[in-house]
């Protein structure tokens, strides 16, 4: 599926190959191609290259390459948070994993944007089971024997979310990991 913003562009397009059609008559070589020569003809590799490129300069762009594009398509939907099968496909990537592996650069954002998902999710638990602060007692030898009072509810809460429903890990070999 592509972007709404690429179909108006491609609508375009299409305008002036039907033209270039009308123009050739009965010597246009439909191959059904999105992108061809105006007689409908192939692009060699090399003639495609040489016409990205051209593109490429046109608008701007210096020291970039198709491949370099085609990176940056991948690190920028990766960085936004796509998941990497989707990613994946759109590469036409054989797995995931290589999608993986190639641009594992660009997944750092995710971490970040699983912090704020995260943070968001608690902010709203901690904000409806918030107490006032009350004051504490210094702990001294005279005042041990006295109860401390329980930790805040807002904290425990948190601890428990943080946890999970599953829990600590066990203890391994009945030592701490």
């Amino acid at each position: 599926m592509a972007p709404e913003s690429a179909f108006a562009v491609l609508a375009d397009h299409r305008g002036e190959q039907n033209n270039d059609k009308r123009l050739y008559a009965s010597e246009y070589q439909d191959h059904g191609l999105v992108f061809c020569q105006p007689d409908g003809a192939y692009y060699s590799p090399d003639q495609m290259g040489s016409r990205v490129k051209e593109l490429i300069v046109a608008v701007g762009l210096e020291g970039v390459s198709l491949h370099s594009l085609r990176h940056s398509f991948a690190s920028e939907l990766l960085s936004k948070g796509t998941p990497i099968p989707v990613v994946s496909e759109r590469l036409r990537h054989a797995n995931p994993n290589i999608t993986l592996s190639t641009y594992s650069h660009a997944i750092p954002a995710d971490s970040r944007a699983a912090v704020k998902i995260w943070d968001d999710a608690l902010a709203d638990v901690i904000q409806v089971n918030r107490k006032p602060l009350t004051p504490r007692r210094a702990v001294t030898s005279q005042s041990t024997s006295q109860a401390l009072p329980p930790p805040y509810p807002s904290v425990c809460i948190l601890l428990i979310l943080m946890v999970g429903a599953t829990g600590l890990e066990p203890e391994k070999d009945g030592s701490k990991a």
